[in-house]
């Protein structure tokens, strides 16, 4: 299991050609570090220039790790507390088409982050462990008073020429506490804020599930659209497959024959195939990954950019507001929607998409 606390807690902060922020917690060596930045900032070069760059985010190379972006990443430390990185991606040896899939989730991250209000509510109330935040504000605006007069006690103690450890560990550590509830309050006084200015509701909605799905079809879409190959995640997946650990990792379809399983979840990360909506039959099991539920949408896209109704560029800016359409006026409005059936939830996407094409068909 992935802990954070094996970090080497030493931050690089660099500023690359691209306007990308990257603090680095852990490298596997320079040139790792270096040919990481160079791709980011070569998908970066690919993006709509209209379209947010990633900024002040976190990588850590981890050595036999499954590659994976995490919003808000939380562990506990060496004494047990829990503390949280935020958007941390996580990279082990891997392919460059699957670290390109991981990034483009934290550029996804940033689109919804830069564009939706939804979105940025979502992130605090997840960051809060999913309370009630209105509870948590009245939690933490009690506390602070109580922190600051114990702070002061300690305090007036030190001056008085008390130089005991526990004095002096009780004042840093209050001060660190008292820091932390007080942007935490901020941050929860932002999010009550959207709720009431939006209408949001106050438990939130899971977002980050909500979107699982689409998210994972638009970073397996712009790998292949800045490589240039409709089958490069398959094929990135099969070359990683031949390592046994990370073949436990995937979750395969529940068919009897191995060889059939790996052959259909493979299929599923393929644009080249010849599914039609109308015509797919979809398995209830389907439902359970996030990578099997927009088979016949790979088709659509691959189609449409091909025959030139949209270029690649326009689709990654038309499928990445589509996206942010469903959520925002279709999940939130009627949460009950993101229960709803594979046909019909890529029959909304695709016709959302089509929408974005008519308007992105020519961008460059």
């Amino acid at each position: 299991m992935f802990r954070a606390s094996t970090f080497l807690m030493i931050c690089f902060l660099v500023n690359g050609p691209a306007s990308a922020e990257v603090h680095f917690l852990k490298v596997k060596n320079q040139k790792w570090q270096q040919d990481t930045l160079a791709t980011m900032d070569w998908v970066n070069s690919k993006l709509p220039q209209s379209w947010p760059r990633p900024k002040d985010f976190n990588i850590a190379y981890v050595e036999g790790s499954t590659p994976s972006y995490y919003p808000q990443y939380r562990y506990k430390d060496a004494s047990g507390k829990m503390q949280a990185i935020p958007r941390l991606l996580v990279v082990g040896n891997t392919e460059p088409a699957i670290l390109v899939h991981e990034y483009a989730h934290v550029i996804f991250d940033e689109m919804l982050r830069q564009k939706s209000i939804p979105w940025q509510y979502s992130i605090i109330w997840q960051k809060h462990k999913y309370v009630n935040l209105e509870e948590r504000l009245t939690f933490m605006e009690e506390e602070i008073p109580k922190l600051q007069q114990m702070r002061a006690k300690f305090l007036a103690k030190k001056a008085a020429g008390d130089i005991s450890p526990i004095v002096a560990s009780a004042v840093k550590n209050t001060t660190r506490t008292i820091t932390e509830y007080a942007e935490a309050r901020f941050e929860i006084m932002q999010a009550l804020k959207l709720q009431k200015d939006y209408g949001l509701p106050l438990d939130g909605i899971r977002s980050f599930s909500a979107l699982q799905a689409y998210n994972e079809l638009f970073a397996d879409t712009l790998a292949c659209l800045v490589f240039e190959d409709w089958q490069i995640i398959k094929k990135a997946i099969a070359n990683e497959a031949r390592n046994p650990a990370l073949l436990k990792r995937l979750r395969l379809p529940p068919l009897d024959d191995p060889e059939t399983a790996m052959q259909s979840y493979l299929s599923y990360r393929d644009f080249t195939t010849l599914w039609s909506l109308q015509d797919y039959g979809f398995e209830d099991w389907e439902h359970g990954n996030p990578y099997w539920q927009f088979a016949p949408t790979r088709t659509f896209i691959r189609q449409s950019v091909e025959t030139g109704q949209v270029s690649p560029t326009g689709m990654i800016k038309g499928l990445g507001l589509a996206i942010l359409d469903i959520y925002e006026n279709q999940l939130l409005a009627e949460p009950h929607l993101v229960e709803q059936g594979l046909f019909e939830k890529n029959l909304s996407l695709q016709q959302a998409l089509r929408g974005q094409i008519q308007v992105y068909a020519n961008l460059q």
